[in-house]
């Protein structure tokens, strides 16, 4: 009886829709005890200002260029000309509109985000007189460079890998994310544009969206006649 328990499996949609709720569930929780933290002082929030020093005490000319050319190439901006032009290339060589139309929805998710919780919450970046120039004087929680960033991987690497699922693939996409997470988010602190707790309430909240893009692909809408724009092969 052991044996058969044991062996059963959820079926393959089941477990996709699983995985998303468990994502939506777990971005959630994260945003919401950062966000909580910013009124309390405590948790995560109680590092901000330690991170700002520690970063501060060891710039270098070389590593302060490097971040700043890190952090345009991947700015909210470029990322969304990126997608533009990489969904026409997408739909040209493949005749398919769902996947780059899945990838451009996720990063005009991030976008609509970032703007709408940055208006309500209306956090000020860390103290001018700190940062390294040139300033950015918008609203500081969440990090849009970390939100767009984190959203692009992770939506782009689910669409790749979902349809050829391989421990090659999901290794390279999470390895991927991870890195340019930590890249972006470096940079952005380092730059003292964001504190601590603005760039990890953007990943909490790229995992929702991720949750929703992965959502929709489930309940794709299947043609019954014709055209090809919105297939893809399994």
């Amino acid at each position: 009886m052991s044996g058969q328990s044991s062996s059963v499996k959820l079926p393959r949609f089941n477990r996709r829709l699983f995985i998303a709720l468990l994502l939506f569930i777990a971005g959630l929780c994260l945003f919401f005890s950062i966000y909580n933290s910013l009124h309390t002082g405590g948790g995560i929030a109680q590092f901000d200002d330690a991170v700002q020093q520690l970063t501060a005490r060891y710039s270098h000319p070389v590593l302060t260029t490097t971040m700043h050319v890190i952090t345009n190439l991947l700015a909210p901006f470029t990322l969304g000309i990126v997608t533009i032009v990489g969904a026409i290339i997408w739909i040209k060589h493949t005749k398919e509109l769902w996947r780059p139309g899945l990838l451009a929805t996720g990063m005009g998710m991030a976008y609509a985000t970032s703007f709408i919780v940055k208006s309500l919450t209306g956090r000020t970046r860390p103290s001018s007189t700190s940062s390294i120039l040139p300033f950015e004087s918008s609203y500081s929680f969440p990090s849009g460079h970390v939100l767009a960033l984190t959203t692009f991987v992770l939506v782009l690497g689910y669409l790749l890998y979902s349809r050829a699922p391989s421990r090659k693939y999901l290794t390279i996409w999470i390895s991927s994310a991870v890195g340019g997470i930590i890249l972006i988010a470096f940079s952005r602190l380092y730059l003292d544009f964001h504190w601590l707790t603005d760039v990890s309430a953007s990943v909490g909240l790229a995992l929702t969206i991720l949750a929703v893009i992965m959502t929709i692909d489930y309940f794709k809408p299947q043609l019954k006649h014709g055209t090809q724009l919105f297939s893809y092969k399994r």
